[in-house]
């Protein structure tokens, strides 16, 4: 995905900065997606939300919301995920969804 350096805009900075990252899930159960083409891997999707809902403890769903209405339910056997910043966004792909992350689904 692709984010904005809060850290760095925070700081001060007058040109903000993107940062390539890579959000993981561990423990997935299922996963099921509504409004997203799956036939489609390259395209980008912006992620607006997560939510999480409880099951039977530990276990529950986190939903991934994306603009135009696509979502994502990860059946979870108890919530354990990871955002990891990979480096600077040097390919210039930052006014891909600005403001936004912008996870690409593939196969």
């Amino acid at each position: 995905m692709n984010r904005l350096d809060w850290e760095q805009t925070l700081a001060g900075e007058t040109s903000p900065r993107r940062l390539i990252a890579a959000l993981r899930f561990d423990r997935v159960l299922a996963c099921k997606s509504r409004n997203i083409d799956l036939a489609a891997p390259e395209a980008a999707l912006e992620l607006v939300g997560i939510e999480f809902h409880p099951g039977e403890a530990p276990s529950g769903s986190a939903v991934l919301m994306f603009s135009q209405g696509g979502v994502l339910r990860l059946d979870l056997e108890c919530l354990e995920c990871e955002l990891t910043d990979l480096g600077t966004d040097d390919l210039g792909t930052g006014d891909i969804g600005e403001g936004v992350a912008s996870p690409r689904l593939g196969a």
